[in-house]
């Protein structure tokens, strides 16, 4: 059994890992409620909407928070926690799975989620998946990292 203070360690950075996901996925719903007004977030016409320039991108970007919260961020909290078991350290499975999730449970919640939506829940979830293996996944699962090498140097039997 690992030790506690491993476990302790763990369940800190991947929590840590988990908000620099929540923090990444919200840089990029920001950055392209600002530098994309062109896209459509399905947050209502923006003719009727009184507010004007950058809030309104940042009301055009709020419409998805909920989505976000509810559907997307457990998922990844989930996705994450399982990482943490297995010791999944790759970093191909962090950027997959995130951006899968994050497609898969938007286009769960909505009944028909425009294709701009779609791209951008991918675009949040490679950020943020990237984000969590710098944080947290390269070091990922309660048993440490063990190098192949005795004290001299001689490489350690297969039974060992």
């Amino acid at each position: 059994m690992p030790p506690l203070d491993r476990l302790v360690w763990r369940l800190v950075a991947a929590a840590l890992g988990f908000v620099a996901m929540v923090v990444a996925s919200l840089a990029v719903l920001l950055a392209a409620a600002v530098l994309l007004p062109a896209l459509d977030f399905g947050g209502g016409n923006p003719d009727t909407v009184a507010a004007t320039g950058f809030v309104l991108h940042l009301q055009r970007a709020a419409y998805l928070l909920p989505t976000l919260a509810q559907v997307v961020w457990p998922a990844w909290l989930v996705a994450i926690l399982l990482s943490e078991i297995a010791a999944i350290r790759s970093l191909a499975v962090h950027l997959v799975v995130p951006p899968f999730l994050a497609a898969f449970a938007l286009i769960a919640a909505a009944e028909s989620p425009p294709a701009a939506l779609v791209r951008l829940a991918i675009a949040a979830g490679l950020v943020a998946g990237f984000a969590h293996w710098l944080v947290a996944g390269r070091s990922a699962g309660v048993r440490p990292l063990t190098d192949a090498r005795n004290a001299e140097g001689d490489t350690r039997p297969p039974h060992a």
